[in-house]
């Protein structure tokens, strides 16, 4: 039967190993062993430690620690969680306290039967007593990966949501653009629509007009017609009239002609006869004539 120590795995990092019979295969040089004497103090109980990911570290690689206490029950080697962190234990930890701690074949089993994982946790390498190695190196390298990629993933996120923030701005603010173009749409369409309206009753009041004024160009052109038309009788009345006028006036002339011829006949044999009855009767005949005719007879 051993002592607890430690192993290290290339897989696993820095397992713990609690006293058990010594395993049929290997031998110290393979598995690193490590005693536990400096552990516990000096004339102290040994206490081995379990590196565990639990709800206080984030589970990005900081290291909790749980001491155990080694009991005996029946001869048989087991540990108890000390006050420290009792409240780690259990089997979501990997680190179950209700069973007895298994030997180092167990654990080398189980070693072997595990699957590998991202990065092991090593223990707090400041109470064993040994000096930060590759694997403190790695612990931080790893905690710097994890927190740069915290960083980088938050400041992708940023991005994304004043990304994302910024397209819903646009988006709304198209949204009310497409709105507002709708409405002036809308007020343009009313506006023509009431314009038209205007022009076809415009329309419909010049056809009025011209249709009235066509009428009124008709009734002059009948009125003209028919004053011309009267011009036309009335100047046919006056030439006949004046026609009339001539012809009895040549009339007139004609018998005064005849009269006043019938009349010089008349005196010239009266003059033959005798001078002074033939002179007074050629006078009275003139007479006669100037009041039957209108003008003098000479």
């Amino acid at each position: 039967m051993s002592a607890p120590h430690l192993v290290d795995d290339e897989d696993y990092g820095v397992l713990i190993v609690p006293p058990g019979p010594e395993p049929e295969t290997g031998g110290p040089d393979d598995l690193n062993e490590r005693t536990f004497g400096s552990l516990g103090g000096e004339g102290g109980p040994p206490v081995a430690t379990c590196v565990v990911e639990g709800p206080d570290n984030g589970g990005f690689g900081v290291p909790s620690v749980i001491e155990y206490e080694p009991t005996r029950q029946d001869d048989s080697p087991s540990f108890t969680p000390t006050m420290v962190e009792r409240a780690f234990g259990g089997a979501e930890n990997d680190c179950d306290l209700r069973r007895p701690s298994p030997s180092l074949v167990e654990v080398g089993q189980d070693v072997g039967s595990r699957p590998p994982s991202s990065g092991g946790i090593p223990i707090d390498r400041l109470q064993t007593g040994e000096k930060p190695g590759v694997s403190g190196i790695s612990s931080s390298f790893l905690n710097a990966l994890s927190l740069l990629a915290i960083v980088v993933f938050s400041f992708l996120l940023g991005i994304y949501c004043s990304k994302r923030e910024l397209e819903q701005f646009r988006e709304l603010r198209l949204a009310e653009a497409m709105e507002l173009h709708m409405k002036e749409s809308e007020n343009i369409k009313h506006h023509l629509i009431q314009k038209n309206e205007e022009l076809e009753e415009l329309k419909t009041k010049l056809f009025e007009a011209e249709s009235k004024h066509v009428e009124l160009e008709r009734v002059l052109h009948l009125r003209l017609l028919e004053a011309k038309k009267t011009r036309l009788e009335e100047a046919n009345k006056n030439q006949e009239l004046r026609k009339d006028a001539q012809e009895k006036f040549a009339e007139k002339e004609i018998d005064f002609i005849l009269k006043l011829q019938e009349i010089e006949e008349n005196n010239f044999w009266w003059d033959l006869v005798s001078s002074g009855a033939g002179a007074a009767a050629g006078q009275a005949a003139r007479v006669a004539a100037e009041h039957a005719f209108g003008f003098n007879v000479k």
